[in-house]
């Protein structure tokens, strides 16, 4: 038993620079035995790309090649076995810059509490430039953020982006 939690606990989807790249580098610690990882990606959209990793050490290792506009990158993974890890759910998501170089772990959750915190501050008035920001920032991720199509993940953008246009219709002309 208290192997399976130690596997369970460092199993999932770790995101690099490549050094002196743009593209990124994906660690993947499988959570059950396998031979063959696949990393299913995309940047924008619906689409999916694969690449296939390769065993290295400890890890399942794989460069993804990125776009010049890159802003967000989703990630999910197929074992041999026809098994998907894909966050429970929630996709591997990141917001990414390459310059300056920056990764930051999105969740579906954060956007949702940023969404409740900015109608907070316009329903009362208070703030409202600070939530602004926040509205534009979630904006201009829900726009790029990938998902699978017919998926929890895509219910989940859609209603995000019907709270954010909510909000929009609180703020007025």
């Amino acid at each position: 038993m208290n192997m399976f939690m130690i596997v369970v606990l460092i199993s999932g989807v770790e995101l690099y620079f490549v050094e002196n790249s743009s593209d990124l580098l994906v660690k993947v610690s499988p959570s059950i035995e396998t031979q063959q990882v696949a990393v299913c990606y995309s940047f924008h959209s619906t689409t999916w790309d694969t690449v296939v990793a390769t065993w290295d050490q400890s890890k399942y290792v794989a460069v993804i090649h990125t776009p010049d506009s890159l802003k967000v990158v989703g990630m999910y993974c197929l074992y041999d076995n026809a098994a998907i890890d894909d966050n429970n759910g929630e996709l591997y998501l990141y917001e990414v810059s390459t310059s300056p170089r920056f990764l930051s772990r999105i969740s579906w959750e954060n956007l949702g509490t940023m969404l409740a915190q900015a109608k907070k501050k316009v329903v009362s008035k208070t703030h409202v430039d600070e939530a602004m920001l926040v509205l534009e920032y979630v904006r201009s991720i829900l726009e790029v953020i990938p998902c699978v199509t017919g998926s929890a993940q895509e219910f989940q953008k859609n209603t995000l982006q019907s709270e954010l246009n909510t909000i929009y219709q609180l703020l007025g002309p």
